[in-house]
C-alpha cells in the first residue's frame, strides 16, 4: 500500500465527536462494506495494519438522492441504509423556500467583503429555480462579488443565465423576502433586538389582518383560530 507511517484517518480524528460524511449515496461497493463493519463494530483497520481499532464517535451522513430508490436499484446496500438510517431530516430543496435566500445569501457575501443585494437582485435570485441547490447559489454569489465594483450586488453583477430567466411575476413569498431583507437590515443597524423585530411585524401583520376582518378582533380570531383574550392583548398592545 505504501503505508510505512502510522497516521490517524477521518474516522479515527473524529474519535469523541462527530464525522460527516457527504453524498453517501456515491460511495462505491467496496467502501459501502467497509462502512458497514464500522457503523456495526465501531472499529475499523488502518490501511496496511493488523489490529482493530475501536472508535466511538457521533455519524452524520447526507446525499441529494433518494437511498431508498438506490436500494431498490441494488447500487446501495439495504444493510447499511437500514443501519445508516436512524433519525431523517429531509431539507427542502432551495427552490421551495425562497425566503430564505435572503439570509443565506447574507450569509455566503459575508465571507469575501461587506455586500449588500439590491431588491431587484434579490427578486431575481427567488424567481431562479436552482437546480444546483446551495451550491450553485454558493457560486453565483461568489461571481458577483467577484465583478461587483460597489457595496451593493446589482442585477447586472449576475451571471447571464439569472439575467435571462424568463420575467414571470415573482411570487408573494420572494416580494416579501426581498422587502423583508431591507427592513431587516434596517433595524439590525438601529441595534433593535429580537424581540423588538418580532413584535413590530406581528404588531403589523394584526393591524393588516384586522382591516380583512371589519376591524373587529372576535371575527379575526374566530378565522384565524387563534385564542380571543390572547389577540385583543396583542391588539391593545400594539
Amino acid at each position: 500500500t505504501g503505508a510505512v507511517t502510522g497516521r490517524a484517518g477521518h474516522i479515527e480524528r473524529a474519535r469523541g465527536g462527530t464525522l460527516f460524511l457527504d453524498e453517501i449515496g456515491d460511495i462505491s461497493p467496496t467502501v459501502q462494506a467497509k462502512l458497514l463493519r464500522f457503523v456495526e463494530e465501531r472499529a475499523f483497520t488502518r490501511v496496511g495494519g493488523r489490529e482493530d481499532i475501536r472508535v466511538e464517535l457521533r455519524l452524520i451522513t447526507a446525499t441529494n438522492r433518494s437511498l431508498r430508490d438506490e436500494v431498490k436499484a441494488g447500487r446501495f446496500r439495504e444493510d447499511l441504509f437500514y443501519r445508516l438510517h436512524v433519525l431523517e431530516i429531509e431539507m427542502p430543496s432551495l427552490r421551495e423556500r425562497p425566503a430564505d435566500i435572503a439570509a443565506l445569501a447574507a450569509n455566503f457575501l459575508g465571507t469575501a467583503r461587506p455586500l449588500s443585494l439590491a431588491p431587484e437582485t434579490l427578486a431575481l435570485l427567488a424567481r431562479h429555480e436552482w437546480p444546483g441547490n446551495l451550491r450553485e447559489l454558493r457560486n453565483v454569489l461568489e461571481y458577483a462579488a467577484a465583478v461587483c465594483t460597489g457595496p451593493v450586488v446589482q442585477p447586472a453583477n449576475l451571471p447571464r443565465e439569472l439575467r435571462d430567466t424568463p420575467t414571470a411575476a415573482p411570487s408573494p413569498d420572494a416580494r416579501l423576502a426581498a422587502v423583508l431583507g431591507e427592513w431587516l437590515d434596517a433595524h439590525l443597524a438601529e441595534k433593535a433586538t429580537y424581540r423588538d423585530m418580532h413584535d413590530a411585524l406581528e404588531a403589523l401583520a394584526l393591524r393588516h389582518l384586522l382591516g380583512r376582518f371589519e376591524g373587529k378582533p372576535t371575527i379575526l380570531a374566530r378565522e384565524t383560530k387563534m385564542n380571543r383574550v390572547t389577540l385583543r392583548k396583542k391588539v391593545a398592545r400594539g
